[in-house]
């Protein structure tokens, strides 16, 4: 009905606006996005940077993860007394500082993301860098160097009284590399890079728990390591006796001490026994510390484990009272095996990580409606220039009516492995535009197309559907559904488009209305001629033929041309236009 308007009720609604309403094409098309990386003028080093999540950087966070996740377990062994270990441990450490030392000018060339901008522009990244962990970096490789440099001093020492060869002295010193564990806070950041990039919700979950369970080995080994320095420092130090001696720990046997260590840092986290206590003030005073310590990690420990094994305890109950309800349904009706297996197999999916849906961000809903609006025409004016039916030539204020359609017209759709988005027979309210995802497209019977048709149907990417409902009352011709994969599309409702096309008037309700003549006369032409006609759309030639037609036609409209005048030659035009389309044929 709203096609039917007459041109001179249309002439009457038009009116000129001369205020901006909205963004221009260019400014939507142009505008810098979420994934568009920020590079300088030409320079030299720009065509170096790497995106942040290219393989490159993550294989280099990789390795620096594994590297202070080393430094966390090794480096707290130097309390022990381990020649042969040290000696391994000066050798990596060398490496690990190289290491290190690359990582720091590599910062220039690594891009990062900064509210949701990837930067690439190197003289943004290198003061990124010295604003964050220049400093801390300088200092703890600064540490390192002097320590290596000594370590070599001392390998080419002779003097055995020497201080270069006092192993106690290199004792001390190499507790200095516990400043590496400063680095823990960057392995945070890096593993959650890793973690998004490649878990589902529940695996980071089950990770989350994990990890926690091990930074808290972790910790609890870094005390025992710490709570054995500080006995042995005592029992060596001073005529004071310390654990150690007590527990007649003080022979050297790396195993027994190491395991009653740990065990002394494990009964200060929770209620359990030990027959192990402080001997030494210094010892006393250590252990008051790390009871105080362990009242808060232990409690924040315990509550986030608890809080994250609920989730999935709960989401698993929910889960399988599902399955229990829907296994009583197939039972109670004597329904079929094969049904119920194909049934619960596309089940499955629905735990698949999808995309953040427009509803699902609450925030959205308190931005101002102009803000709306430009969230709208940047997430979907591309897609929407992407049909066939729009004129070449720019009319005045055009952007007013895509922003409209943006926000008013078109909605996010999505359909998991197996989902069917229409059946055939059903009523059509929307044009689809397949964004990404493979769809397939299965047909009624006696159809055939150019492009090759398996057991699912056409296979289908990029596509456009329906695109004739917008101008007239359609009945699916096939079935829609989902790939192997997550499969997403816009839907542009054809009501919402239609009225929004009649009250924005003027050229370019004429031309949409020519051309939606045109393309109905052209699908009733194909099925006048016995050709089964589908929900794809015309090839892409063939929409461009009618909208260079269309755009031609309406000039012969314009408010100069009379409505009776403009009928007739509608008429003769479609007229020639079946005649030429029959003697090609």
């Amino acid at each position: 009905p709203v096609w039917n308007f007459s041109l001179q009720e249309m002439q009457k609604l038009s009116r000129p606006r001369n205020f901006r309403t909205a963004l221009t094409n260019d400014e939507v098309l142009n505008v810098m996005r979420m994934n568009d990386p920020i590079k300088e003028a030409p320079f030299w080093l720009q065509r170096l940077v790497l995106k942040p999540n290219s393989w490159q950087q993550l294989l280099w966070t990789t390795l620096g993860a594994m590297l202070i996740l080393w430094d966390l377990i090794t480096i707290p062994l130097g309390f022990f007394d381990l020649p042969q270990f040290l000696a391994f441990l000066t050798l990596f450490a060398r490496f690990s500082f190289a290491y290190w030392c690359i990582d720091v000018p590599l910062h220039v060339v690594f891009g990062v993301e900064v509210n949701g901008a990837q930067e690439s522009r190197p003289k943004k990244l290198l003061m990124t860098y010295l604003r964050s962990w220049f400093l801390i970096d300088l200092f703890i490789i600064s540490v390192d160097a002097i320590i290596i440099t000594l370590e070599v001093l001392q390998e080419s020492s002779n003097d055995e009284f020497s201080m270069w060869r006092s192993a106690r002295f290199f004792r001390i010193l190499r507790l200095l590399r516990l400043l590496r564990l400063l680095r823990v806070t960057k392995l945070q950041n890096e593993l959650m890079i890793l973690a998004n990039q490649f878990l589902s919700t529940n695996a980071f979950l089950m990770l989350k728990v994990g990890a926690g369970l091990f930074m808290m080995v972790i910790t609890n080994h870094i005390i025992a390591c710490c709570w054995y320095g500080v006995g042995s420092f005592g029992d060596a130090g001073s005529s004071s006796r310390s654990w150690l001696h007590t527990a007649q720990l003080d022979s050297g046997d790396f195993g027994a001490a190491y395991a009653a260590s740990l065990h002394w840092s494990l009964t200060q986290f929770t209620p359990a026994t030990n027959n192990i206590a402080p001997e030494s003030p210094l010892e006393r005073v250590f252990a008051l510390v790390i009871i105080l310590l362990a009242i808060g990690v232990f409690s924040s420990f315990i509550a986030s484990i608890s809080s994250t094994l609920n989730m999935l305890r709960a989401s698993r109950v929910e889960n399988s009272k599902h399955y229990s309800k829907l296994f009583q349904f197939f039972n109670e009706r004597n329904l079929s095996v094969n049904l119920y297996g194909k049934v619960k197999k596309l089940l499955r999916n629905e735990h698949l990580v999808v995309r953040v849906q427009e509803a699902e961000a609450a925030l959205i809903e308190k931005i101002p409606e102009r803000l709306k609006i430009q969230l709208h025409m940047e997430m979907y004016m591309p897609t929407l220039l992407s049909m066939k039916i729009w004129p070449k030539t720019k009319m005045s204020d055009v952007e007013y009516f895509y922003s409209n359609v943006c926000h008013l017209a078109i909605s996010e759709g999505l359909a998991k492995p197996g989902q069917d988005v229409f059946m055939p027979g059903t009523d059509c309210k929307d044009a689809y535009i397949l964004e990404s995802g493979d769809m397939f497209y299965l047909p009624r019977q006696g159809q055939s197309f150019a492009k090759e048709r398996g057991p699912e149907g056409v296979t289908l990417s990029n596509e456009h559907l329906c695109v004739v409902c917008l101008w007239a009352e359609w009945h699916h011709r096939g079935r829609l559904s989902s790939g192997q994969n997550m499969s997403y599309f816009i839907k542009v409702n054809c009501e919402t488009f239609g009225t929004m096309a009649m009250k924005f008037g003027g050229p370019l309700f004429r031309y949409l209305q020519i051309f939606g003549i045109l393309l109905v006369s052209e699908i009733e032409y194909l099925q006048e001629q016995g050709t089964i006609v589908s929900d794809m759309n015309l090839e892409k030639e063939q929409m461009i033929q009618l909208a260079v037609q269309a755009e031609r036609y309406s000039d012969v409209a314009a408010p100069k041309s009379s409505p009776k005048g403009f009928t007739q030659s509608l008429s003769r035009i479609l007229t020639i236009k079946r005649a030429s389309t029959q003697t090609e044929s």
